[in-house]
């Protein structure tokens, strides 16, 4: 069977030597490619972005997509040996994680918008049997997301599947809720294992569901010894004891069901769906390349009569080799190629043998007429610790809502993010407060905490307020509309604007004069003229980094934490759980806070954070007795610009 990649603009002779590839609904497809060139080396980031056509089988039809991963494996002396990705468009929506709010939308729309934010055409999606019912949220967070993430979130959280269409133009993205939308295969699979060797047609080798008892199904408990008591009869039996076998009138006899509770109820169904699904684990094993998950194809000649109907493909692991390309090669350069080569997969001796040629898959399937509901494999986040905010006007703040029991806020981490309204629209936060009245009272710009009810994102209340000192009302800082909370130093770029706000005088000194601003006028002391210096070439490497503080309430502000033990590790989920199941080499840094709060980082060590702090910014963890601190928002929130820049820069 002929294995052949052709990539856009690329005059290279390329081979193809072994692939592995794996399609899952709900998932970005993936196939990784071994490839083998008798040309010069070339650069394997040349390769990133093209477009690419994989085929495999005996049709003309493969897997279209783009190079999303390149690298050359081994430079023999003959034969050069690279191995890259295929992957879809969608698979852009990964690159970086990012924190938005959005306000209104159903999922529909906000999968429209995710995929239209990235430049993803019209023609290459599309939603089709959407026969479901979807609320507009009133507010819908993606936290420290990327938006593939959020996407599929979205989608598993309401019960919509997504596929793709392999079409001769490229892929197709197809969003649907309803099996209908699911595509049959026009010829059927045959079951034959004893043709396993040698089958000159595509044959269905394996097909077998496998039980188990699921540690989340509830058991009675065990009691040894005991006998079993039968339960007795009451006392005093009703006297129309039939009554209790009335049926129950459903709520829609008496009328219309309203949106939200259709939508509910509609959520609530598909959730046992998800649950049915999950407890199906039907595998198979074929040589028909043609499989594609998403599709129905139908079984027949299994000896087991209830295998012999239609299965829908919910995914498909391909692999396969064609190893004698490297004949005719040094046996060094032979030995370089098969030494690197990934591991065959298990399906792979059952179905080709001691064959070094050909093409085998394995594949799960669930009944075709149940509903397929997609696990949840990206749940939603957690917010496990308290948010700065600012109150601010808008669409929310109206007649009809309580200034006293919800404030419109804007989230630091929102400072970016750019009004859809022209009073602007912003989260809506309860107020659960023993203050909530004066809350109500505050202007707009006054800062809040915020925390967040089941720890859900989408659940803001404010808890209290933030408690200033003396120096941070004397004098407020405002860069292009963003508060700094006591600079040290501010840089200014070209045409931006700094507003300093104060209750006193300022005075701004340089090497030559002073200017000095009061409430009665403005007095130059010195040259009349000021002339800025030509800046000095600076090293990024010499800018200066901050050593991080821990202060009793967020943002830097109130009592420091001084003498307080902590810890840095790197661990993908905070969970205070986890930190006694780590591994040493996890623990990056430790130590003791001082009189300030301050943790304490020598130079060497501020400089090592930024370098780990760049290879997993959303990984690293502060630890200090009963908090777990994600160091990407403590830097999103405390820091200035100048700070991040020194950081990223330090890292890079």
């Amino acid at each position: 069977m002929p294995m052949t990649l052709a990539i856009a603009d690329c005059q290279m002779d390329l081979h193809v030597i072994s692939f592995t590839g794996l399609e899952t609904l709900n998932e970005v497809y993936r196939f990784d490619i071994d490839l083998i060139s008798t040309d010069a080396p070339i650069d394997p980031d040349s390769l990133l972005g093209r477009d690419a056509f994989f085929r495999f089988g005996l049709s003309d039809k493969g897997v279209r997509g783009q190079i999303h991963e390149a690298e050359q494996v081994d430079a023999g002396i003959g034969l050069t040996h690279y191995r890259v990705a295929v992957m879809p468009e969608l698979q852009a929506l990964a690159r970086c994680r990012r924190s938005r709010a959005y306000h209104g939308a159903s999922t529909p729309d906000l999968i429209r918008q995710l995929l239209e934010n990235h430049g993803i055409a019209n023609d290459t999606y599309r939603f089709e049997h959407l026969t479901g019912r979807y609320l507009h949220r009133p507010l819908c967070v993606q936290y420290a997301e990327t938006d593939l993430h959020f996407l599929q979130r979205l989608c598993e959280e309401d019960g919509i599947h997504f596929r793709f269409e392999h079409t001769a133009h490229g892929p197709v993205l197809v969003f649907s809720d309803d099996p209908v939308s699911f595509p049959e295969r026009t010829s059927p699979l045959r079951f034959n294992p004893d043709d396993m060797q040698d089958a000159g047609e595509p044959q269905l080798f394996h097909l077998a569901e496998h039980r188990s008892m699921r540690a989340n199904r509830t058991r009675p408990a065990r009691q040894t010894g005991l006998a079993v008591q039968p339960m007795a009869p009451p006392e005093h039996p009703a006297p129309d004891a039939h009554a209790i076998n009335e049926p129950f009138e459903q709520t829609a006899a008496h009328g219309w069901l309203d949106h939200e509770t259709a939508c509910l109820q509609q959520r609530s169904a598909r959730a046992l769906e998800r649950i049915r699904c999950e407890h199906r684990d039907i595998k198979g094993c074929s040589n028909q390349a043609a499989l594609r998950s998403g599709e129905i194809v139908h079984v027949l000649d299994h000896p087991e009569p209830l295998f012999n109907d239609h299965w829908l493909l919910t995914e498909v692991y391909h692999t396969g080799r064609q190893l004698h390309l490297l004949d005719g090669h040094t046996a060094h350069d032979t030995a370089l190629v098969i030494s690197a080569l990934p591991e065959a997969e298990p399906c792979w001796p059952q179905t080709i043998g001691e064959k070094t040629d050909g093409y085998a898959n394995e594949f799960k399937v669930i009944p075709w007429a149940m509903s397929f509901r997609a696990a949840i494999r990206h749940p939603r986040p957690r917010i496990n610790q308290v948010h700065v905010a600012t109150l601010m006007p808008g669409l929310n703040d109206d007649a009809d809502i309580d200034p006293s029991t919800h404030r419109s806020i804007r989230f630091d981490w929102q400072k970016d993010e750019i009004p859809d309204a022209p009073l602007g629209r912003w989260p809506l936060a309860q107020v659960m407060c023993s203050d909530a009245y004066r809350i109500g009272q505050l202007r707009v710009g006054a800062r809040v905490l915020v925390d967040h009810l089941d720890n859900d994102p989408d659940r803001p209340v404010i808890r209290s307020i933030v408690r200033k000192n003396e120096a941070e009302q004397d004098v407020r800082v405002c860069l292009e509309g963003i508060d700094f909370r006591s600079p040290a130093y501010i840089q200014l770029l070209c045409n931006q604007h700094l507003r300093i706000e104060s209750d006193k005088g300022l005075t701004l000194r340089s090497s030559v004069a002073q200017l000095h601003l009061t409430p009665d006028g403005v007095c130059v002391s010195g040259a009349a003229t000021l002339f800025a210096p030509q800046p000095t070439e600076r090293s990024p490497r010499t800018l200066p980094l901050s050593d991080l503080r821990l202060t009793t309430q967020p943002g830097l502000h109130g009592a420091p934490l001084a003498g307080r033990i902590w810890y840095i590790v790197r661990m993908p989920e905070p969970d205070l759980h986890h930190l006694a199941r780590l591994a040493r080499e996890h623990f990056l840094f430790e130590g003791t806070t001082d009189e300030h709060g301050y943790l304490g980082l020598s130079e060497a060590q501020r400089h090592r954070l930024a370098k780990e702090y760049h290879l997993t910014p959303h990984d690293l963890r502060l630890f200090h007795p009963g908090q777990c601190v994600d160091l990407h928002a403590y830097f999103q929130q405390n820091w200035t610009h100048q700070q991040l820049e020194a950081l990223r820069q330090c890292g890079a």
